[in-house]
């Protein structure tokens, strides 16, 4: 009888530390994919929002505006309101030769600096959601209950442009009910109006006022957040996506220091880990590991590294400091 040779431990030990060394191997490679399909899908989110931002802007020859403070609720256009034909009258200049659409029919939404939701939520019909940025509420006469159920469907849509898949699953929802947003629009100094998008206090930009370049201007960015915290409301991821000038949709490049009198360079990060953090302090950032998508005034889509340099990124956030500074 022939003697069958047995594996040894060694041998053994060894071919399952190779099996373990080839399935991780597999794995990392597995959920390289996903992270590269998430990322892929993360800039198609952006280059959805920055095209409708364009539509918007052909439409009414001017970008959204941030709205007005980050607890109002959206207004309506009334037969013979005042204060819209005051509002077109202080703009008439910039609107007149422009075929703008500023006086909006009754019972519409109103637009530019009537509208006191923000840019989530102005550029909805040119996502394909008109009947959420108009919800048919015709059947409630109680004027107060009609606004109440039509807030309540503007704050509650689910809308998978404004959520990262690589940091939100398939519930989108705030503990509040509220839909959150993982883009957030570039403001360098709050209260400086220096971005693309500006507040109801100035007059609607157009396009041809972003004098550095549309190419050169991002318009929205990705967010940090504090990872753990993630699906729970914090501190700049509570009042949802259609929210007014509100850390939840404005992030900065630069901030303040009334001490000097400059600017400081606040450098984007990856999601953050620590437990005691109440938000993502404000900057850029995403749950991508390689760096965060933004999406440029003429709606290009790029993503740009975490180690971006604050003379790269500071001009980038600004449409008009006259540094035309070309995005890496």
């Amino acid at each position: 009888m022939k003697l069958r040779r047995a594996f040894t431990l060694v041998e053994l030990l060894v071919v399952i530390a190779i099996i373990g060394i080839l399935i991780g191997l597999l794995l990392s490679a597995v959920q390289m994919v996903r992270e590269a399909g998430r990322r892929a899908q993360c800039q198609n989110n952006l280059r959805q929002l920055g095209l409708a931002v364009q539509q918007h802007h052909d439409r009414y020859r001017h970008l959204p505006t941030s709205g007005t403070w980050w607890n109002g609720s959206a207004t309506w256009a009334t037969a013979g309101d005042p204060a819209t034909q005051a509002v077109f009258d202080l703009q008439r200049d910039f609107y007149e030769g422009q075929g703008c659409p500023q006086m909006t029919a009754a019972g519409t939404p109103r637009i530019g600096r009537l509208q006191t939701l923000g840019w989530g939520y102005q550029i909805l019909p040119f996502l394909e959601h008109q009947q959420i940025w108009n919800p048919d509420v015709s059947s409630i006469s109680d004027p107060v209950q009609r606004k109440k159920v039509r807030m309540q469907i503007i704050r509650t849509a689910r809308l998978p442009e404004f959520a990262c898949p690589s940091r939100r699953g398939g519930e989108l929802l705030l503990p509040n009910q509220s839909m959150p947003t993982d883009y957030a629009a570039s403001d360098p100094h709050r209260g400086s109006f220096d971005a693309a998008l500006v507040s109801w206090i100035y007059p609607p930009l157009p396009l041809g006022q972003i004098t550095d370049g549309t190419s050169n201007t991002i318009l929205l960015g990705e967010k940090r957040l504090p990872a753990h915290g993630l699906g729970s409301l914090l501190a700049d991821d509570n009042e949802g996506y259609c929210v007014m000038w509100d850390w939840d949709n404005v992030r900065a490049s630069r901030l303040y220091d009334y001490s000097s009198g400059s600017y400081y360079f606040l450098p984007p990060k990856p999601d953050i880990w620590n437990p005691e953090a109440p938000n993502g302090n404000w900057r850029f950032g995403a749950a991508h590991p390689s760096g965060f998508n933004v999406v440029m005034c003429d709606a290009s889509v790029r993503m740009l590294s975490y180690s971006i340099a604050g003379e790269v990124l500071m001009p980038l956030c600004v449409r008009n400091d006259g540094q035309a500074v070309t995005p890496p």
